[in-house]
């Protein structure tokens, strides 16, 4: 379900930055360990679209909704957060 989850960080930033517009993300959590981010990242993609999960240069795994350009980015993440449907602290 979720198979793009070990995405490579750099391949997604050099994406972002090739591209002619500027790509956002919606970060709703991140965890210490693969198996807890895989695990976390299936339940949000049973009720939500463009669940994605990255590898952080820290050791963490990031869940994150998108890429949307950054318009829609912030517009999801109000509407979200407005919803309940992602912690608070979504950024």
């Amino acid at each position: 379900m979720v198979k793009v989850f070990m995405l490579a960080l750099g391949a997604v930033l050099w994406a972002a930055t090739a591209g002619a517009q500027q790509l956002g993300w919606v970060q709703i959590e991140a965890r210490p360990s693969e198996a807890q981010a895989v695990e976390r990242a299936q339940a949000y993609a049973a009720r939500l679209a463009n669940v994605n999960g990255f590898a952080l240069p820290s050791g963490w795994y990031a869940i994150a909704l998108g890429p949307y350009d950054r318009f829609t980015a912030e517009q999801e993440l109000r509407r979200l957060r407005a919803e309940g449907a992602v912690p608070g602290d979504s950024f």
